[in-house]
C-alpha cells in the first residue's frame, strides 16, 4: 500500500493525473483491506488534493473532512492542521469568508503546538489572503511579510517565492505597478531555483496581467499563452480559467468581440465547474461589458447587477467596488444620472476602505464627468486634479492620459486654450510613452510549460 500511495505521488508530480487518481484509490483500498488508520487517512488526503486541483471541490470537501476525522481518532495533530489548512483554502475559493477563517486559525492553532514553522507560514499566507479579499490590505501585507520572514528562517524557498508573488500580487490590486513588476521577477527566480513549474507558469500569469495593465499586449498574450499549455497538460482547470480569462481580456481590448465573447464563456464554464465565485463575477462582469458595447443595455444591466450578488454573497468588496462602478458607467449612458452619482459615490467608498487608490481615481474621474456634463466647471476642475494626482501617484499613464484630454476639454470651455494646450501636449508625450512601451522588443521571462503553445 506505501509503495502505491508513492508511486502515486510521483505520478501526480509529473503530471500523470488519470494514473494518479487510480494509484491513490488503490492504496486507499489496500489500506482498508489492512485495517491501516493512518494509511486510509494519508490516502484520502492525496484524492482530495487530486480532486481539487481538478476543480471537483464539493468531492474535495468530503475528502478533507474524512481525512480530519481520521486523524482526529488518531489524534495526529500534523495530519489535523494540514487537513483544516485545506479546507479553509477551499473555502475561500468558495466564498465561505467565515469558514475559511475559522478553518485556518484552527490550523495556525495546530500548527504552532506541534511547533512547525512552515505550516505556520503557509497558513498566514491562507489568512492574508482571505484579509486581502475582504478588502484589509494592510493586514494582509502584514501577513505576507510575516510569512516570508518565517519562510526565510526555515530555509524554504519555494515558500519565499509563494509570499513574494502574493505580495507583488497585492502591489499591483493597489496599482503600484513597479512594485509588482519586481516581485514577480523576484519570485520566478526563486521557482526556476528550485524547478516549481506550476510556480513559474503562476507568476508568468501574474506577469502577463501586469504587462496588459501597462499596455503591452503582445508579451501578455505570449506568457498567458505559455503557461496556459502547462495548465492544460497537467489538467489544472483554475489555471486554463485564468489563462482563458486574461486571453479573453486582451481580445476584449483589441476589439475582438467574437474570440473575447469565446474566451469570457470558456473562462466563466470552468469558474463555475471549479466553484471559484470570484472568477465566475468576474467573467459575468466583462460578458456584460460586451453586452454594452453591442447595444445591449438590458442584458449589461443583469449581468452587472448579477455579479454585484455574486461578489457580495463572497465577501469581494473589490470585485463589488468594480462592478458598481461598472454599473455606474452603464446608467450614465441611459441617462439616469442620480443612479449614476449614487454608484460612484458607493464604490468610491468601497475603494476607500480597501485602500485601492487606481479604483479611488476611477471613481473620482466618473464623478467628475457627471458634474462636468452638469455644467459645475469649478467641482469638475477639482475632482479631474484629484484623480490626476493619484494616477501619477500610482503610475497609470493611461489615466493621466484621459484626465489630461478631460482638462483640456474643461479648460477649452472657458476659454483657456493656452492650459488647454499643455494638457494636450502632455497627454500627447504619455501617450507616446506608452506606444513605446507596447512596441518595446523585450520579453517577459518565460515559465516553464509542458508543451508549445498553441
Amino acid at each position: 500500500a506505501n509503495t502505491t500511495l508513492n508511486l502515486a505521488r510521483l505520478a501526480y508530480g509529473q503530471g500523470a493525473v488519470t494514473d494518479a487518481e487510480r494509484g491513490y484509490r488503490a492504496a486507499l483500498d489496500l489500506y482498508r483491506e489492512t485495517g491501516d488508520r493512518l494509511g486510509q487517512a494519508n490516502a484520502t488526503m492525496r484524492i482530495a488534493e487530486l480532486v481539487h486541483g481538478q476543480g471537483h471541490r464539493t468531492d474535495a470537501e468530503r475528502d478533507y473532512r474524512a481525512a480530519l476525522d481520521l486523524y482526529g481518532e488518531l489524534g495526529d495533530l500534523v495530519g489535523q492542521a494540514d487537513a483544516a489548512y485545506s479546507l479553509a483554502d477551499l473555502a475561500q475559493q468558495l466564498g465561505k469568508t467565515t469558514d475559511a477563517k475559522a478553518e485556518y486559525q484552527r490550523a495556525l492553532s495546530l500548527y504552532r503546538k506541534i511547533g512547525s514553522r512552515p505550516g505556520q507560514a503557509t497558513t498566514i499566507v491562507g489568512l492574508a489572503k482571505l484579509a486581502q479579499r475582504l478588502g484589509d490590505t494592510a493586514d494582509a501585507k502584514a501577513g505576507y511579510e510575516l510569512a516570508l520572514n518565517l519562510y526565510r528562517e526555515t530555509g524554504s524557498v519555494v515558500g519565499q517565492a509563494n509570499a513574494v508573488r502574493n505580495l507583488a500580487g497585492l502591489a499591483q490590486l493597489l496599482g503600484h505597478t513597479a512594485d509588482a513588476d519586481a516581485g514577480y521577477r523576484q519570485a520566478l527566480d526563486l521557482y526556476r531555483k528550485t524547478g516549481d513549474r506550476l510556480g513559474q507558469a503562476n507568476t508568468a500569469v501574474g506577469l502577463a496581467a501586469l504587462a496588459h495593465r501597462l499596455g503591452n499586449t503582445a508579451d501578455a498574450t505570449t506568457a498567458y499563452r505559455q503557461a496556459s499549455g502547462f495548465y492544460r497538460d497537467t489538467g489544472n482547470q483554475q489555471g486554463q480559467a485564468n489563462t482563458a480569462f486574461g486571453l479573453a481580456e486582451i481580445a476584449h481590448q483589441l476589439g475582438d468581440i467574437a474570440d473575447a465573447t469565446t474566451g469570457y464563456r470558456q473562462a466563466l464554464d470552468l469558474y463555475r465547474k471549479t466553484g471559484d465565485r470570484v472568477g465566475e463575477g468576474n467573467s459575468t462582469v466583462c460578458l456584460a461589458d460586451l453586452a454594452r458595447q453591442l447595444g445591449n443595455y438590458a442584458a449589461a444591466d443583469a449581468g452587472l447587477r448579477q455579479a454585484v450578488a455574486i461578489y457580495r454573497e463572497s465577501g469581494d468588496r473589490l470585485g463589488e467596488a468594480n462592478a458598481t462602478r461598472s454599473h455606474a458607467e452603464l446608467v450614465t449612458l441611459v441617462g439616469d444620472t442620480s443612479q449614476a452619482d449614487a454608484g460612484y459615490r458607493q464604490a468610491r467608498d468601497l475603494y476607500r476602505q480597501i485602500g485601492d487608490r487606481l479604483g479611488q481615481a476611477h471613481a473620482t474621474v466618473g464623478l467628475t464627468r457627471l458634474a462636468h456634463r452638469q455644467g459645475h466647471s469649478a467641482e469638475a476642475d477639482d475632482g479631474y486634479r484629484r484623480a490626476l494626482a493619484i494616477y501619477r501617484e500610482v503610475g497609470s499613464r493611461s489615466g493621466q492620459v484621459e484626465v489630461h484630454e478631460l482638462l483640456a476639454q474643461l479648460r477649452d470651455e472657458a476659454g483657456d486654450t493656452g492650459e488647454a494646450n499643455t494638457h494636450r501636449t502632455e497627454a500627447s508625450r504619455l501617450r507616446a510613452l506608452i506606444d513605446e512601451q507596447s512596441r518595446s522588443d523585450v520579453p517577459l521571462p518565460e515559465a516553464a510549460t509542458a508543451s508549445e503553445p498553441r
